[in-house]
């Protein structure tokens, strides 16, 4: 996945993501995973943490094609992004072994000098 260049550069998004010891994975407006962590990637893929990287964060935490409101649940990326405010919600996610795992999703917008 090319970088885009409204983030920062990807080895320090990588750097800060890498020191959350629980599942952490930045996720952009397309519902793509920029960079996540070692944790995040092994809990629900089963792969390396650059495998996940460009996958849609619903095909990793989910296991489907389609976003959470359309399984039936709020989606917290789409309420950060039309409000650009945090936002933290109780979602099921699958783990690599397809077992509902029940976790708090933190959502925040991280934004450039431009907003």
């Amino acid at each position: 996945m090319p970088q885009d260049p409204s983030l920062p550069e990807r080895a320090i998004l990588q750097s800060l993501v890498d020191a959350h010891p629980e599942p952490f994975a930045l996720v952009n407006k397309q519902f793509q995973i920029v960079v996540a962590n070692q944790r995040y990637s092994e809990t629900y893929s089963g792969l390396d943490k650059d495998a996940v990287v460009g996958l849609k964060c619903h095909q990793v935490s989910h296991k489907t094609d389609t976003t959470c409101e359309i399984n039936g649940e709020e989606c917290p990326l789409e309420r950060v992004f039309a409000t650009g405010e945090p936002y933290q919600i109780i979602h099921r996610h699958f783990d690599q072994y397809k077992q509902a795992d029940y976790v708090a999703v933190h959502a925040s917008p991280i934004l450039n000098s431009q907003g």
